[in-house]
Parts: C-alpha cells; sequence; structure tokens
C-alpha cells in the first residue's frame, strides 16, 4: 500500500518562513523585539510613566539613546514630553518610533544631559565645562551675571527668592522660540533667549535658586486656566521652595501672564497646597507637603487682608501715600463694588479699576485709582 506523506511539515516550514519574511520587514522598519517579563508585555501605557523613565535616566547621569515600549499615547503628548520633565537634569533633544506591532511602537529617545546642569556644578563646585557646551558656558556667564546683580550679602533666602523671581518675570516671555530647538523647554531659553514655556520658567527659577542656596525642585503636573472656550487643563511646572522651616509652591509662569514685562504679578508667590489646588494639580506623593502660608509674598508685605477693616485700612494708607496702583490679598472675603467704594475716600481719588481672582479662601484684588 502506497503511504501518503503529510502536508502538516511543508505547512510549518512554510509558516517559520513567512513569519522570518514578515520579521526582517519589521526590523528594516525601524521595529525591535518586543521584550516580555512576567505577567506579560511590558509597555508604557501613559504619558507620565514614559516621562517617569526618561527622568530616571536623567537623573541617573545618563547621556544618549534611551529605548521605551509605548502603547496607548497619543503621539500629541509624546511631542510635547520635555513639559513632564525635569530639564535642570537633561531633556529629550529628538525622537524616533518604529512601526506598531500589537499596537506597541518602540521610541528611541535621544536625551542630554542639561547645559545647566554643567552651570549648576561650575557654579557651585568648581567643575570645568566640557569645551563643546558652548551653550552651557553662554548660560553660566548669564547666570553669574543676574546673581552679581540681583543677590547681596546678607540677604535672606526669601529675599533671594523675591529678587530672582522678579528678575525672571520681568526679562522673559512666554512662548515657543525657534523650530530647529527646543530652548523654550529649558533655563538656556529663558536666560539667554527671554522666550519659554512653564517648563523653562521652572528650570530657570531652579537653576538660579540652586546657584544661590536656595532649597527647591521643580514639579510637574497640570494646570486648569479658563479659556475662550472654557476651562481648558495642560500639563505644567513650576517649583517648590524650601524657605524657613516650611514648603511654599511658586509658578513663575503664572505671575508672567501672556509675557507681558509690564505686569509684574506675585499672585503665585509661596502658596500652600491648599491654595494652590484651587488650579494646579499634582502627585503628592513625590513632592514635600506645603502647609504653610508664612512667606507667602502678601502676608511678608502686609498686603494679606482677613476682613473689610483690614482691607479698607491698608488699601487707603498705601493710596494716600501717593501710590495710584495695588495688589493686594482679601482673604474669606467676597469682594464687590459696594466693598471697594472705601476708596473713593481716600483725598484726590476720583475713578477705579479693578479685578478679583474671585477664590474666596485667597481672594486677590489688583485695583487702580487716578488720583
Amino acid at each position: 500500500m502506497r503511504r501518503e506523506r503529510s502536508i502538516i511539515p511543508y505547512i510549518l516550514i512554510l509558516t517559520l518562513g513567512l513569519i522570518f519574511v514578515l520579521f526582517m520587514y519589521l526590523l528594516a522598519a525601524g521595529f525591535h523585539p518586543v521584550r516580555f517579563v512576567k505577567g506579560g508585555l511590558h509597555a508604557e501605557d501613559n504619558i507620565e510613566d514614559v516621562a517617569d523613565r526618561v527622568t530616571e535616566a536623567l537623573q541617573a547621569g545618563y547621556d544618549g539613546e534611551i529605548q521605551v515600549y509605548i502603547k496607548s499615547v497619543p503621539a500629541k503628548d509624546i511631542r510635547h514630553l520635555n513639559y513632564l520633565i525635569d530639564t535642570m537634569k537633561g531633556n529629550i533633544s529628538e525622537y524616533k518610533a518604529s512601526a506598531p506591532f500589537l499596537g506597541v511602537r518602540l521610541y528611541t529617545f535621544y536625551v542630554e544631559r542639561a547645559d545647566s546642569l554643567f552651570v549648576y556644578e561650575a557654579i557651585t563646585e568648581g567643575k570645568e565645562i566640557p569645551p563643546e557646551r558652548f551653550k552651557a558656558k553662554t548660560l553660566k556667564s548669564r547666570v553669574e551675571g543676574i546673581l552679581k546683580y540681583q543677590i547681596r550679602e546678607g540677604m535672606s533666602d526669601y529675599q533671594k527668592e523675591l529678587a530672582l523671581h522678579d528678575y525672571l518675570v520681568g526679562h522673559c516671555t512666554y512662548g515657543f522660540g525657534s523650530e530647529e530647538d527646543q530652548n523654550e523647554y529649558t533655563a538656556y531659553g529663558a536666560l539667554v533667549d527671554g522666550v519659554a514655556v512653564c517648563s523653562g520658567y521652572a528650570a530657570a527659577m531652579n537653576l538660579l535658586l540652586s546657584c544661590a542656596g536656595v532649597e527647591n525642585e521643580f514639579v510637574v503636573g497640570t494646570a486648569t486656566s479658563e479659556g475662550e472656550n472654557g476651562s481648558e487643563t495642560e500639563n505644567h511646572a513650576w517649583n517648590l521652595v524650601h524657605i524657613g522651616n516650611n514648603w511654599y509652591h511658586l509658578d513663575a509662569t503664572w505671575d508672567d501672564p501672556l509675557g507681558e514685562k509690564e505686569i509684574l504679578s506675585h499672585e503665585f508667590f509661596n502658596l500652600s497646597d491648599e491654595v494652590i489646588r484651587k488650579d494646579h494639580s499634582w502627585d503628592t506623593n513625590k513632592t514635600e507637603s506645603c502647609l504653610s502660608m508664612d512667606d507667602n509674598y502678601f502676608v511678608r508685605q502686609g498686603l494679606y487682608y482677613r476682613n473689610q477693616t483690614e482691607l479698607e485700612m491698608g488699601v487707603s494708607g498705601i493710596l494716600s501715600r501717593g501710590y495710584m496702583t495695588v495688589e493686594c490679598v482679601a482673604a474669606g472675603m467676597n469682594v464687590t463694588d459696594s466693598s471697594m467704594q472705601f476708596v473713593f475716600g481716600v483725598q484726590g481719588v476720583f475713578s477705579l479699576r479693578y479685578s478679583a481672582s474671585g477664590y474666596i479662601p485667597y481672594n486677590l484684588i489688583r485695583l487702580e485709582a487716578n488720583q
């Protein structure tokens, strides 16, 4: 009897051949074998975890390529990943992605140690900046000049923080720089180019305060603001600053609204968790707790009023001394037209324009009186 040959071995060989061809095609397209770990496929599925992976590498001093498997993260979030990275440590200069496989892409991020880190080590430890780091040398010169003219011997940490905050807000405009680089995410963009986004402001404050000997941290999270289409929540970065025995939130970006240099605000200067939580959100497990308002700008300057009597006495006194603009806080008070009529009791005041934040526990008032 003639025995029929099984075709199964041929099918298996053909199948393996097709798999091999597909595998080689994927490699040629830039895909790398997906890494499997106990429990199945390991791929980051949110932008915060991706940022953590990159930040951990930067904190360890890594400089070069970082590869991360990512799924279900929009491309627009990947493009703005530097928003979520402590750019005092480093930043992503460019990246590329493989072809997708089972919904997963391998991203290769090209990271480099920040110019800020070289500057900090040069100023505080006397280390030499590598010859090829031209931007770091330029940034160092700028930081040294700022510290020379803004910081005086005998200043308290609060005074240093205030001087450096006011300098940054007065010399940087919010915005995006050249498409050829991502300086706007860094201290270089804020201090040399004079143009930065929130992470650039926060990186600049981080660098200036650190070089001035003021303990601080870089914070990433989200912030919600009112726009033309209603409330908008976006990725955001700011600082925590250690003054005395307490930690405070400092958001220099939001004290420089729309980059209008003529506006010098202190609304977000040393806030507690409770107050800034109104429009900022962050992972509290990764930061110090901020429980005090003792070193809030308005408290320290005597511009923090807890009742109508204090408000009237304080603002009237400022206007009577010839000042035409006042920025203060009415804590726990609902500010209305009728509650501001006392301004006209000041000799010479004949018109008033004011705005109030409307957040009763920390109701910021900006008023302009014509005398």
